[in-house]
């Protein structure tokens, strides 16, 4: 991840931890720098906001909090401190801030160094996104 990419999640993160509790900027562009598997396939908004995972075997997957990067109708992206997720793994998400609670798939999940991970959930049915994200 470009040094430029991490410091603006930092930048983030600190303004949620000063009491801002959620952050949000829509986006219609597609990510062009991805490709494969990891290319973008509708827009995403960005949004800074927690939710809580669990696993649906709780032997797999411990409960954790995790910062949201940016969401969809069909998925989420998210960073937290641990170890990538198992792929494939089914878990159940809580967004703490905007009341919603969906199970989802683990597509992928990523180290960014010894501390975080991101991983991409993708949602086992669309979502309705809050007028403040879909905008």
């Amino acid at each position: 991840m470009p040094k430029e990419r991490k410091r603006n999640i930092k930048a983030k993160a600190s303004a949620a931890a000063r009491g801002k509790k959620s952050f949000y900027r829509p986006t219609n562009e597609l990510d062009s720098n991805k490709g494969g598997s990891n290319k973008r396939e509708e827009n995403r908004s960005y949004c800074l906001a927690y939710c809580k995972v669990c696993g649906e075997k709780p032997s797999e997957i411990r409960p954790l909090t995790a910062a949201i990067q940016d969401i969809s109708k069909n998925g989420v992206n998210i960073r937290y401190i641990g170890k990538p997720l198992p792929i494939g793994s089914l878990v159940s998400m809580s967004v703490l801030n905007l009341n919603i609670k969906k199970s989802a798939k683990v597509i992928w999940s990523n180290s960014i160094d010894n501390t975080y991970a991101l991983a991409g959930l993708e949602f086992d049915e669309p979502i309705s996104l809050p007028i403040a994200i879909a905008i």
